[in-house]
């Protein structure tokens, strides 16, 4: 039976970004800032809010996320969170 080991990568987004796919088997976008915004054009992501997508161990994301900020409020922050999984065959 295989087992998995989980690596994450972490950023904070300040401004409007594509997170490029990056293999990645789940993502999750907390906004921690009080600028409300958008995930991939049509997700709501409120200030305080989160927004996750998540797999199975040999499933990876390979499409880009869309961040993109109303613009109302100065303090613009998400933090993106990715899981990879890797298989460590003993």
């Amino acid at each position: 039976m295989s087992k998995y080991k989980t690596t994450t990568d972490s950023m904070v987004v300040t401004g409007n970004k594509r997170v490029n796919s990056k293999n990645y088997t789940s993502i999750e976008l907390t906004n921690i800032g009080l600028d409300d915004a958008t995930v991939n054009g049509n997700i709501p992501l409120p200030a305080g809010a989160s927004y996750s997508w998540a797999n199975d161990p040999d499933v990876v994301i390979d499409s880009d996320t869309d961040i993109i900020f109303a613009g109302v409020a100065a303090n613009k922050k998400v933090l993106v969170q990715m899981f990879y999984f890797n298989t460590d065959k003993q």
